[in-house]
């Protein structure tokens, strides 16, 4: 209830309307210590200090339903990212995390707006992030499972997304995404993606088949790019005392494959190849333990090109729960990075307090 008034108070300008629906204010703040270390054989950088998002990234958020009838619900949500440790925001969006206005009928739930791509572990149609036992978030040297994806998605602007009700078990999800400022025309990158959840007791699965129609004319020049496409899978299944995860991904035609460890800094080609994780996580002590190991291997097929490059990744880190809203976290993770003759290697420290509200 309180949620609600204060979400109410916010949106005093559209009184009226906030009133006729169920509006929730509600966010995450996620503070800590960070230390990393990143060297490329000739420069080793140290750094240290306070971390937002080493867990989960803060953000705070309105969203809001209204059940105009038994067969028919109406339904918004609003998300800003912040860092928490500066108070900045962390995009230039009012909303960048997401936002969305969908309708639910008893033939399923359809969106719009910006929202994370399927395959991805954002927001409310990421759901490739349900793949692993590890989780996505987690720090940029500690990571989940998308640090061994040469595709893992993020979020896109002017998106349509369906969600199918569950049928045995299954549930079909469909997207596309008309590009930026230039809709649904050859100046725009646009995605679109199909994929399916199967949920039978202890074994959740996920696959999803994405393609990125890439923009053939940029300013006056016009090209014909091979389109990006992706094939993802993976499962967790819970034996009690642990939790496995297993997540693959083939991919090709991909431009760049972005450092995991240098800001910026990406290798740029014609990249296919895959990428294979593994994942665990266990009840310990009143807490969760969670193990992860990562393995990406890429080859550019851009003529007269033998750039290879790889990357490894192993991550360990524990949280514990203080009440049903507070948790604290400590981790560890390792990166390394191959592309040619350039080699780097990456090891963060993370440990903080998460808050929900």
């Amino acid at each position: 209830m309180k949620k609600t008034l204060a979400a109410v108070a916010v949106l005093g300008a559209f009184a009226g309307s906030a009133l006729a629906a169920d509006v929730t204010l509600y966010g995450k703040v996620d503070l800590g210590l960070q230390y990393q270390r990143v060297d490329n054989g000739d420069v080793t950088e140290n750094s240290w200090g306070m971390a937002s998002g080493s867990n989960s990234s803060s953000r705070v958020g309105l969203k809001g339903v209204e059940e105009i009838s038994e067969d028919l619900v109406v339904g918004f949500q609003l998300e800003k990212g912040i860092k928490a440790d500066t108070g900045a925001a962390s995009g230039t969006q009012a909303f960048d995390r997401e936002s969305r206005l969908y309708v639910k009928t008893g033939f399923g739930e359809v969106a719009f707006g910006r929202m994370g791509n399927l395959n991805s572990g954002n927001g409310t149609y990421g759901i490739m992030g349900a793949a692993s036992a590890f989780g996505t978030a987690w720090g940029d040297f500690v990571g989940g499972h998308n640090i061994a994806m040469g595709f893992a998605g993020g979020r896109y602007d002017n998106t349509v997304t369906y969600k199918s009700p569950a049928f045995a078990g299954v549930t079909a999800y469909a997207q596309y995404a008309m590009g930026d400022a230039e809709e649904n025309t050859s100046k725009a990158d646009r995605y679109a993606a199909l994929g399916m959840t199967a949920d039978y007791g202890a074994l959740h699965a996920v696959m999803v088949v994405d393609q990125l129609n890439k923009k053939s004319v940029v300013g006056t020049v016009v090209s014909d790019p091979e389109d990006q496409i992706t094939v993802t899978g993976g499962m967790t299944y819970d034996f009690g005392v642990v939790k496995a995860g297993l997540t693959a991904q083939y991919f090709q035609h991909v431009d760049a494959l972005g450092s995991k460890l240098v800001a910026d800094a990406k290798v740029e080609g014609d990249f296919k190849g895959y990428g294979v994780s593994l994942s665990a996580a266990a009840p310990v002590a009143g807490g969760t333990f969670s193990a992860l190991v990562g393995y990406l291997d890429a080859e550019d097929d851009t003529a007269n090109s033998d750039v290879d490059a790889k990357r490894y990744n192993a991550g360990v880190t524990y949280s514990y729960p203080l009440s049903k809203r507070t948790s604290v976290y400590a981790g560890a993770g390792y990166v390394k990075e191959e592309s040619g003759e350039v080699e780097y290697t990456g090891t963060q420290v993370i440990s903080g307090i998460v808050h929900n509200f």
